[in-house]
């Protein structure tokens, strides 16, 4: 019986390797595949990455006056872990919006609640590689805490527009200061 095993075993190997690729050759074969299907993926993983931290951009036409609002806005891809009761994972955004002749600035946090000291409302901005500034901002009109308004939305913009890279460090209500880094290259913004 061992005989008949070892003659079908050299048997397979001699017609596997008369027929084709030897097992050896399909491995590699097969990995290569494998490594280059794990490359595709990798690269529209990257570049779906990229699209959702990068410019998005809306209009929006007030139903009663029949005036266009433009929007743009960008999420940063640094997340906070805040306290109870925002655990999960916080994203800030910064949005433009353009009505009429006025530009408005703001920033906006997912989850939580921005804050400012009492007798300083800022916030710290670094347009690229230049010093931080500290913008002057104001709360909502409806107090809404997730939301800072920038009062000098037309500097604000200028240097946005100018700059490739923006730190943006705020405070939040019971939970520090953070950072957070936006890609801001290639925004669009003639409003």
């Amino acid at each position: 019986m061992k005989k008949y095993l070892i003659a079908a075993g050299l048997l397979a190997t001699l017609s596997a390797c008369s027929s084709g690729p030897s097992l050896l050759e399909r491995a590699i074969i097969e990995r290569k595949a494998e490594l280059e299907a794990e490359k595709m993926l990798a690269e529209k993983e990257a570049e779906a990455m990229a699209e959702q931290f990068s410019w998005t951009y809306e209009t929006e036409e007030d139903k009663m006056s029949s005036e266009t609002s433009y929007f743009a806005s960008i999420v940063s891809p640094d997340v906070v872990n805040l306290d109870f009761p925002y655990e999960g994972g916080s994203y800030l955004s910064i949005y433009l919006r353009k009505t009429g002749n006025e530009s408005t600035a703001f920033i906006y946090i997912s989850e939580g609640q921005l804050h400012t000291e009492y007798d300083n409302p800022t916030i710290a901005v670094r347009f690229g590689e230049n010093k931080a500034k500290n913008f002057s901002v104001s709360e909502s009109a409806d107090n809404d805490a997730q939301y800072l308004f920038i009062d000098n939305a037309n500097d604000f913009i200028r240097e946005l527009k100018a700059s490739k890279e923006v730190l943006v460090e705020c405070m939040f209500y019971n939970n520090g200061s953070h950072v957070f880094k936006f890609n801001t290259e290639g925004l669009k913004w003639e409003h």
